[in-house]
């Protein structure tokens, strides 16, 4: 009888103990399911950012000529010196968007340039319209007070270029379903953490990634 009753006792615990992590894990679940729009929502808007920098001002647009060597670096001091302030001003507007960490934003900041360095050429072809649209988050990968969302994105982008001295467009277009977000909630917000996206130039795509691990 002693023995039924310790039985009993153990399973009631181990029945008491499965409802508590049962109840434990939906509450986590519910929470989870309930923050997806905002996750979504600042997923979208640092893509938004990135969109707008990955284009150069209107007035750096223009196919430059040089007729001579001297003239050749001026424009491209000029165009350095402008596309300096352009690099500053998108490192401003994300630090809204991502964590409080200066080589956070930083490396965010270099992955744009280099891509500008890569893509532009002032006196050739120039990057004038970009559009990376998030057809949707295929997968939402949570760890504690982080997630990494997995995109399937759409990017349109627009080259204007140099061919036999006449300026021309291309249009080009690309799907990825490979790009990944991490984000960490701060202070009821969820800030970036770190962006692997595709830059897509139109003539070749340069993965660029913006990584920290300790921070």
């Amino acid at each position: 009888m002693n023995l039924l009753k310790k039985i009993n006792k153990g399973l009631i615990l181990t029945i008491i103990v499965l409802l508590i992590l049962g109840i434990y894990l939906f509450v986590i679940e519910t929470k989870r399911n309930a923050s997806k729009t905002d996750i979504e929502s600042a997923v979208k808007e640092y893509i938004e950012i990135v969109n707008k920098y990955v284009v150069v001002p209107e007035e750096m647009q223009r196919i430059q000529v040089a007729t001579n060597n001297e003239e050749f670096r001026r424009i491209n001091e000029e165009m350095d010196k402008k596309e300096n302030e352009h690099l500053n001003r998108y490192e401003e507007e994300m630090k809204t968007k991502m964590i409080e960490n200066k080589e956070v934003v930083s490396m965010q900041k270099d992955t744009l340039n280099n891509f500008l360095d890569n893509t532009n050429n002032y006196f050739q072809t120039i990057v004038t319209k970009y559009n990376k649209e998030v057809v949707k988050i295929r997968k939402y990968a949570f760890d504690n007070d982080q997630v990494t969302v997995t995109l399937e994105t759409k990017t349109e982008v627009e080259n204007k270029y140099l061919d036999n001295g006449e300026e021309k467009i291309k249009k080009e277009t690309s799907n990825d379903k490979s790009e990944t977000i991490t984000l960490q909630l701060v202070e009821g917000k969820w800030k970036i953490v770190y962006a692997d996206l595709i830059y897509y130039s139109g003539n070749e795509k340069a993965a660029y990634t913006t990584m920290i691990s300790n921070y």
